[in-house]
């Protein structure tokens, strides 16, 4: 819903072990009614199978390369239906996308001795970039660690996407507690309602 508020005509759904084929991509791309077609893969593991998309439809495909859902927001952010300049909005969408720094919180499903520290089967874990950088009992505790992680004296907005496995009251009282920790920044909490993830973090 977020995504198609934005502009987004089809959005293919995928997930952990789930992630869409180039035929995928290609059907939903074939189904757009338009010349050209934008996809953002918001996902490092599905890049290479969009960049594929343009050998096998007759459209005119560009991929922004996004590596997780708070780069395609941000992307998504310099979109225009009907540009004066297509290639410099695409660049435009390629910075933007550059800009946002992206974290999840979810759950260690095995125990796990890494630069962290030594994390048991069922902790929570902040991951930043790809790499664990807070763990802990606390799904408040280990969220206030990751976003202190990802905060730089640059930081202006912080958008936090809420799970499925999240109730909407205890997202709530988490953020406010980060805005009271970090009254700089400028906070908006959305639902995702996605599962694995507890929180999507997107810092700007």
């Amino acid at each position: 819903e977020i995504f198609m508020s934005l502009g987004v005509d089809v959005v293919v759904t995928g997930g952990q072990t789930m992630n869409p084929s180039t035929e995928d991509l290609a059907k939903a791309a074939s189904t757009v009614a338009a010349e050209k077609v934008i996809i953002l893969p918001n996902n490092k593991n599905i890049v290479m199978a969009a960049e594929q998309v343009a050998e096998g439809i007759d459209k005119s495909v560009h991929v922004i390369p996004t590596r997780s859902l708070p780069q395609g927001l941000s992307a998504l952010m310099s979109y225009n239906e009907d540009p004066h300049d297509f290639e410099a909005m695409l660049a435009s969408m390629a910075k933007n996308m550059r800009q946002v720094k992206s974290g999840q919180v979810t759950v260690a499903v095995r125990d796990h001795n890494g630069d962290a520290g030594r994390i048991k089967e069922g902790n929570f874990i902040g991951i930043f970039e790809g790499d664990i950088v807070v763990f802990g009992d606390e799904l408040e505790q280990v969220t206030v660690g990751l976003v202190e992680a990802m905060v730089d004296e640059e930081s202006g907005l912080l958008s936090i996407f809420y799970g499925a496995d999240v109730a909407a009251e205890d997202a709530q009282a988490i953020a406010d507690g980060l805005i009271d920790t970090f009254p700089e920044l400028e906070l908006e909490l959305r639902s995702g309602g996605q599962p694995i993830y507890h929180f999507i973090i997107a810092i700007e």
